[in-house]
């Protein structure tokens, strides 16, 4: 039997959907000719009462891993929702049973496997936001670019779970860390954690996938963000480095189907636009003004539905982080009209 040189790389999953079914079954034709990486965006659930107190917490009954197709060899479960009930690494032990190769939950990690012949190095790691400072600088980075350099193979392949969820353009200070990563070794870089996609760039011959949106996730009919329902595969021959898109829509029962939908590759050329001419203030005005609206607003129903004064404090301290400051800062200077002309760059 001829080995499988391709490795298809998918977003955003939690192994339900509404009514029982697989959640791959749609996708099953495709997962055939590779070897399938996805994000496992859930928690192990064993103990009632154990879910942790999130506005969001997701979890997973043991069982739903009879749902991972045997394609689906490698599982990242390096993300803001894998210690939401109970232990990361019993849920790393169950996958491994299954039969996966499992990276996390140790944040980086890497596993080497072997393919067509060469050697492929797959870092996954979880970036979050910033807080007390206005990018992803920090030990985090660190430790992937150590990984990157220390690293001998053939191809270094990236998964990152970073990004601001629900904006369809990544920040500047993203598109900064992709290329700092490429300069340092990577050969791909595919995201995930936004819950809508996001469009790719090219650097140094390098592509990066910023967000592949939803692949299996939770949506619903009065979704405010429609862009949650599709999303896109990443195809990686390794053998030549050929990368081929594959977008999706995503049913009411949470699954992906209807791959390669024509509209969908006009969507996601759109969106590569959309990276292409961007500026700093244009993300600021647009887009992260967006997303602080909506943030905001989900801080304020939660104090509305559970008030406390340790909410409050909280959320005065997230109005008060640096990347806020400078948030504010660029509005004052707008309205006030003292913006400079680097600062369109």
């Amino acid at each position: 039997m001829k080995e499988i040189g391709k490795i298809l790389f998918c977003g955003d999953s939690f192994l339900n959907t509404g009514n029982g079914e697989s959640p791959f079954m749609e996708a099953h034709n495709v997962f055939c000719n590779h070897v399938v990486f996805i994000n496992l965006e859930a928690s192990l659930k064993k103990e009632e009462g154990s879910q942790k107190k999130k506005v969001v917490s997701i979890s997973l009954e043991p069982q739903n891993l009879r749902s991972l197709e045997p394609q689906i060899k490698y599982v990242s479960i390096i993300n803001n929702h894998a210690h939401d009930n109970y232990s990361a690494y019993e849920l790393r032990l169950l996958l491994e049973r299954a039969g996966c190769v499992v990276l996390g939950p140790d944040n980086p990690s890497a596993i080497r496997i072997q393919l067509q012949g060469k050697t492929v190095d797959i870092i996954a790691a979880y970036l979050a936001l910033p807080k007390l400072k206005i990018d992803y600088s920090g030990q985090i980075t660190e430790r992937l670019t150590n990984l990157l350099c220390e690293s001998k193979a053939d191809i270094k392949i990236l998964s990152l779970h970073w990004g601001f969820e629900y904006l369809s353009v990544p920040a500047p200070f993203q598109r900064n860390l992709a290329k700092v990563l490429i300069d340092n070794g990577a050969s791909l870089i595919v995201g995930h954690h936004p819950h809508v996609p996001q469009g790719c760039e090219v650097y140094k011959g390098k592509s990066v996938y910023y967000s592949l949106g939803n692949f299996n996730f939770w949506t619903t009919q009065s979704e405010p963000f429609p862009d949650s329902k599709w999303g896109y595969m990443v195809s990686f021959e390794v053998e030549t480095n050929d990368v081929k898109i594959l977008p999706y829509y995503i049913n009411e029962n949470y699954q992906p189907n209807k791959v390669g939908a024509d509209e969908l590759y006009e969507k996601l050329d759109e969106l590569n636009q959309r990276i292409k001419s961007q500026t700093n203030n244009r993300w600021l005005d647009e887009d992260y003004n967006s997303w602080f609206q909506w943030e905001s607003g989900v801080w304020k129903m939660d104090l509305l539905n559970n008030f406390s004064m340790n909410k409050v404090l909280r959320f005065l301290g997230w109005l008060l982080l640096p990347i806020q400051i400078r948030f504010y800062l660029y509005f004052i200077r707008k309205n006030f009209k003292i913006l400079k002309k680097d600062d369109h760059n």
